[in-house]
């Protein structure tokens, strides 16, 4: 591991751009040619498209599939089944199909442009700042000095949604803060604005796949950020204290990696 000293990046400097200005996320906010999480960034899309969209499908298909064994057991015996053999046939097909289209959803495609290796949490900071581009505020950052392993575009994506959202919930004349600290085995990024913060009772819809009170915004940022979580084996929450909103990302570190 490295030591535990602080590794600073301090971008307040950089002239913000008006406020209003960015895309969102609904297109890479800058050139594909200049994005370096461009691939990542489509390809997290195409993977939460493909997460609804099989759920959706499935429990469709369950009800097909219960249909076609309460016709299978109600043709067994009857006159319709043994005037026309191809009735139960039928039926059995139906169920076959629904089996094998359950099967075909349930493949996992790999989405990872780049394997898994040697990362820090400055790395994927300045990563997520390049692929945002120009920034309606000024964001500072905070990094320990540690190296894991980890997919490092889909952690500084996420830290991307996170950081996005926070920009544009950050009132005029503030700034935005991306820290990381190691702690207890976890890398732990805290993503802060000086925003309203999100109440208890709407947690859970800010966490809505599709669903975004902003104009042009595919309401997936959230869900990107905890799927990349969920793939580390770590977790994402959000909190709000008197500094403002925190969008906190926790990656464990396999101790094996400690020193390597």
């Amino acid at each position: 591991m490295g030591s535990a000293e602080t590794t600073r990046l301090l971008l307040a400097e950089e002239r913000p751009e008006p406020a209003g200005s960015g895309e969102g996320l609904c297109q890479p906010p800058t050139p594909w040619a200049e994005d370096p999480l461009a691939l990542t960034f489509h390809a997290a899309i195409a993977e939460e498209t493909r997460s609804q969209l099989r759920h959706a499908l499935k429990n469709r298909l369950g009800g097909i599939r219960n249909a076609a064994f309460y016709l299978k057991k109600r043709a067994q015996g009857s006159e319709l089944a043994a005037s026309d053999p191809r009735v139960p046939k039928f039926l059995t097909l139906i169920d076959q199909e629904v089996e094998a289209l359950s099967a075909l959803m349930d493949q996992e495609p790999d989405l990872d442009v780049a394997p898994a290796a040697k990362t820090s949490a400055a790395r994927c900071a300045a990563l997520a700042l390049r692929s945002l581009g120009s920034r309606a505020v000024p964001v500072l950052t905070e990094c320990v000095d540690v190296e894991w392993v980890a997919l490092e575009a889909r952690v500084a994506l996420a830290l991307r949604c996170l950081l996005e959202n926070a920009i544009e919930a950050a009132p005029a004349g503030t700034h935005v803060s991306v820290r990381a600290s190691f702690a207890d085995g976890r890398v732990v990024f805290d993503v802060c604005d000086a925003g309203p913060g999100v109440s208890s009772e709407r947690i859970a819809a800010v966490f809505a796949h599709f669903v975004s009170s902003k104009p042009g915004h595919l309401g997936l940022g959230l869900n990107i950020a905890r799927r990349v979580a969920s793939i580390h084996g770590g977790d994402l929450r959000l909190e709000h204290d008197p500094a403002g909103t925190h969008a906190i990302l926790s990656l464990p570190i396999d101790a094996r990696q400690e020193g390597s």
